[in-house]
């Protein structure tokens, strides 16, 4: 009878669950208090930091403290491609034979010598030849050397034997344009005449370079 009763009272004791309660409300969030405000930058012209217009930091001395301020000066300009361009009209009055050696005008120096590229042309009855190439006529090749003096050196075509030029044959003057370069040697005449080619220029056409060079 007593393990009777203790079963019954085990078994009275193994209820079932009872149901999930309903969730709580979701407690407010604390917010922390605001920190400090930073430190203010500093302007491109305050130079000394102090956060004041001084005269010294008015760089382009408009009145003003501003971005204005903060611009470099211009840099120094570069020189220019052909710094100097010149031409002589030399008569070739009394020259004769199967070469001319002609002196530069006094204005012609060592320096620009070295230092330029030399252009030359025949002028004969209004027309303009360039040396070197056929001279008027179409009957002799005129060459052209130049170091102290101009050298030119004359030929017959098509056999380019020597040809003797009389006096007064072949014009009237030797038209001599220098182009004074920064560049020296055979790199300064290949520069400037890359620079023509690209604008276009032919150089048989005296015109066109004269034009430019700002000759004509």
């Amino acid at each position: 009878m007593a393990l009777l009763c203790m079963a019954m009272i085990l078994v009275s004791c193994s209820g079932e669950d009872g149901e999930q309660g309903l969730q709580g409300e979701q407690g407010n969030s604390i917010k922390g208090d605001p920190g400090p405000p930073g430190e203010d930058g500093i302007s491109c012209w305050d130079l000394n930091g102090n956060g004041a217009g001084d005269t010294e930091e008015d760089v382009n001395n408009d009145g003003n403290f501003d971005a204005l301020d903060c611009q470099g000066k211009d840099g120094i300009n570069g020189e220019d491609g052909n710094a100097n361009v010149r031409r002589f009209n030399i008569s070739l009055e009394g020259y004769s034979g199967s070469t001319f050696n002609i002196p530069f005008p006094n204005e012609v120096t060592a320096e620009d010598i070295e230092n330029s590229v030399f252009f030359f042309y025949i002028l004969k009855d209004g027309g303009r030849y360039l040396v070197p190439g056929m001279g008027p006529g179409g009957n002799f090749y005129v060459r052209a050397y130049y170091s102290n003096s101009i050298f030119l050196q004359f030929q017959q075509v098509p056999e380019f034997n020597a040809y003797v030029m009389p006096e007064g044959f072949l014009g009237d003057e030797l038209i001599v344009i220098v182009a004074e370069t920064n560049l020296v040697g055979k790199n300064n005449q290949e520069s400037l005449m890359s620079e023509l080619k690209a604008a276009g220029v032919d150089t048989s056409d005296y015109h066109a370079v004269a034009e430019y060079f700002g000759l004509e």
